[in-house]
C-alpha cells in the first residue's frame, strides 16, 4: 500500500499547480428532468490535488518519527502523509485482524491516535485518521478501498494494490502458521 501511495504522491507533486478547485463527486441521485453531472475527463478527483508539497513517512525499515510540525508524540503510525501548505495530514494505520474483528480493530486504532489528532487540530492542522484493515485470510476491508479512492489510486493501480494486499496477507498468515511449532518462537521467561 505504501508503494501505491508513494507513486500517487510523486505524481501529484510533479503536476503543475492548477487554479481550478478540485471537483467533488456529486450524489448519484438525479431529479427528473435534470441532466446527470459528469466530471471533466482531465480532472483527477484526488484529495491530494489540494497541494504540491506532499511528504510521506512509512514505519518499515527504520523507526518512523512523527512529523514534529504536526504533533509531538512517541506513537508510530504505519504511514503519515502530509502537506504543510494546506495543513492536512493523513494518519494511516494498517491492522491484520481476524475477519470477524475488522470493526473492533478500526475503532481501537482510531482511539489510539485521537490524542495526536486533537493536538494537531489545536495547531491548525486537519487530520484524516484512516485505520485500514486486511483480514489475516486475505479479506480486504472497505476502508482500504475508500482510502485508495480518496487519494486518487484508480484503475489498474487500484486493482493491483488490492491483489498485492490479499496475496501478502495470505502468504504471511501461512508463514506464521508454518512457524507455530518452531521452538525459537516459544515464550521466554526473562
Amino acid at each position: 500500500m505504501a508503494d501505491k501511495l508513494e507513486c500517487k504522491r510523486v505524481f501529484i507533486n510533479s503536476q503543475p499547480v492548477s487554479n481550478q478547485k478540485v471537483l467533488r463527486h456529486q450524489p448519484l441521485f438525479v431529479r427528473e428532468g435534470d441532466k446527470r453531472w459528469v466530471s471533466p475527463a482531465n480532472q483527477d478527483p484526488s484529495a491530494l490535488n489540494a497541494a504540491r508539497d506532499w511528504q510521506m513517512r512509512v514505519d518499515l525499515d527504520q523507526q518512523l518519527i512523527f512529523p514534529p510540525e504536526i504533533a509531538t508524540t512517541a506513537l508510530r503510525p504505519d504511514i503519515v502523509l502530509w502537506s504543510n501548505s494546506c495543513q492536512l495530514a493523513y494518519i494511516i494505520e494498517l491492522t491484520v485482524p481476524w475477519e470477524d474483528a475488522l470493526e473492533e480493530a478500526s475503532e481501537r486504532k482510531k482511539l489510539r491516535y485521537s490524542d495526536i489528532a486533537a493536538e494537531a487540530e489545536n495547531k491548525g492542522w486537519k487530520i484524516r485518521m484512516r485505520p485500514v484493515e486486511v483480514g489475516c485470510r486475505g479479506f480486504v476491508a472497505s476502508t482500504i478501498a475508500k482510502l485508495l479512492r480518496e487519494v486518487g489510486v484508480r484503475g489498474q493501480a487500484y486493482r493491483q494494490a488490492i491483489k498485492e494486499l490479499v496475496n501478502t496477507a495470505e502468504r504471511t498468515s501461512h508463514w506464521l502458521w508454518l512457524k507455530r511449532s518452531d521452538t525459537t518462537w516459544a515464550a521466554r521467561n526473562s
